[in-house]
């Protein structure tokens, strides 16, 4: 098990495998590395500061966990703020103790349930269900029961909600998402999805969410979305705000393409900022690597610089 620290006043639990015939930690002195903040920028900065302790133990490594966990807490007066529970390696009575160390007194900020196998709807609905993070939430598993597979997202909201095999989704379901950004990995959303969402969008609608990343089933063409519409193309890269866009009243299009350079590699997007008459607010829409489409609702204030953002996905596919 895993340990980390980023930064220092958190307290992060991985469970992993088990090592070693008895308790014990190696190094007293923990590892220290730069990890990143956000997701959809996995190599490039801002950075903190990682710590990493590995404990050791051959016998019952979920109550050594939980012991720990205690410890630390105690010692350092901070609470668990994530936790990242792999079920591959443990089995449901395992998952049960772990999921003890959640309760209305002790919420965590971030948490994630990884497997590189299809789990049953069953486990993975009781996991989701006793969960309780308000920052993040990563669903990093397959669902045995496919299409059929469903939970109650008014009940459970973070501000990040990411979804590995998002494809039991439906956009009647997507409409009503509450969380604030909403990442959907190989979904069954198509083109068409896309195109009806832009379009519920100019005839008033507003989702509770502000942004949104999906992995369409299909080849993505937002500029089947604004025919008809008076654009004007901007140029490469160039930054814009809202007072830019809303002092050419007459255009309700504006047509962009931009690179994005990080570590990984470069990605192209292109799209267009949509302004929507009735109330001046301005939407993003952007397509990248075919399949990938971004639906960014830009701040209220006009003077702030507009947004977009990539996700690790685009380096996948």
């Amino acid at each position: 098990m895993r340990f980390l620290s980023c930064p220092v006043t958190d307290l992060v639990l991985k469970i992993g495998s088990i090592k070693g015939e008895r308790f014990q930690i190696e190094e007293w002195v923990p590892e220290e590395k730069m990890v990143p903040y956000k997701e959809w920028l996995p190599d490039d900065h801002p950075y903190g500061v990682e710590y990493t302790t590995h404990v050791f133990h051959s016998e019952n490594l979920v109550f050594t966990s939980k012991s720990w966990v205690s410890y630390l807490s105690d010692l350092f007066n901070v609470s668990l703020k994530a936790l990242h529970l792999d079920c591959d390696l443990h089995g449901e009575e395992e998952i049960d103790s772990v999921m003890e160390l959640i309760s209305e007194e002790n919420r965590i900020e971030a948490f994630e349930i990884k497997s590189e196998k299809s789990i049953s709807d069953c486990l993975a609905l009781s996991i989701i269900n006793r969960q309780n993070a308000t920052l993040e939430l990563n669903l990093s598993f397959k669902p045995q029961g496919g299409d059929t597979f469903q939970f109650d997202f008014f009940r459970h909201s973070p501000r990040f909600l990411n979804i590995d095999h998002s494809h039991w989704i439906s956009l009647e379901q997507l409409v009503d998402i509450p969380s604030e950004n909403v990442h959907l990995c190989r979904s069954n959303l198509s083109n068409s999805d896309f195109r009806r969402l832009v379009k519920m969008w100019r005839e008033g609608w507003t989702p509770a969410w502000k942004c949104l990343m999906f992995e369409s089933l299909d080849e993505l063409n937002v500029d089947s979305y604004v025919r008809g519409l008076t654009f004007e193309n901007m140029e490469l890269n160039s930054l814009q705000c809202g007072n830019t866009i809303l002092s050419k009243k007459r255009i309700q299009v504006h047509r962009f393409r931009s690179k994005v350079t990080i570590a990984r590699g470069a990605i192209i997007k292109s799209g267009y900022h949509l302004v929507r008459e009735s109330d001046e607010s301005i939407v993003t829409i952007t397509q990248e690597k075919g399949r990938i489409g971004w639906f960014y609702i830009q701040k209220n204030d006009p003077t702030a610089n507009f947004h977009t953002r990539i996700h690790t996905r685009s380096f996948e596919i």
